[in-house]
């Protein structure tokens, strides 16, 4: 799951798409197709993720703002709904995500937020989210602020890692107004 494409919505108020941001791999690799299995996952670390929306205001004579939203989920939920942080199966899994895209974030924090009205690539910094070890899995909640039919298009699979953490803090100065945070 790595991009949505939506045409023609109604999206007013509704929850409309929400994306895991740590993406788990599976670290044993065999053939099994039980999707009961209890298997361990890794999750790669990740301080930046880029995330870009395409709400072609050229092209459309109105655009809703678009709120996006940050949630984490406590390691406590996780383990008490999926199992340990890195052995789950993936019907836990998508249990999981099932309840969370019903628009069920009963026991998450909500960490951020900010409103979006225009084309471009924005950015969550990690690193500055308090306690970030105390959450297995953060969702991306996306919602209109009003009810129009529109075309959007949002994909947000490049995350990164700091490497330089100088060079990092002069670009995030520069781009301080494309930061989620």
């Amino acid at each position: 799951m790595n991009e949505y494409d939506s045409t023609r919505v109604n999206p007013k108020n509704e929850l409309r798409y929400i994306r895991p941001v740590k993406q788990y791999y599976k670290v044993l690799s065999d053939n099994n197709t039980d999707l009961n299995q209890i298997t361990e996952y890794t999750a790669p670390k990740v301080d930046v993720q880029a995330v870009s929306f395409a709400l072609y205001e050229d092209f459309l004579s109105e655009v809703p703002g678009l709120i996006v939203k940050v949630y984490g989920v406590p390691v406590s939920k996780w383990n008490s709904e999926v199992g340990d942080t890195k052995m789950f199966s993936y019907n836990q899994m998508s249990e999981f995500d099932k309840k969370i895209e019903s628009g069920n974030l009963t026991g998450c924090d909500e960490l951020l937020s900010k409103k979006i009205s225009k084309t471009g690539v924005y950015y969550i910094d990690y690193t500055e989210i308090p306690d970030n070890d105390n959450y297995a899995q953060y969702y991306l909640v996306y919602e209109f602020d009003k009810s129009i039919e529109c075309i959007f298009k949002i994909s947000s699979f490049m995350t990164y890692t700091i490497n330089n953490s100088d060079s990092y803090n002069t670009w995030k100065k520069e781009n301080i107004e494309r930061l989620l945070n």
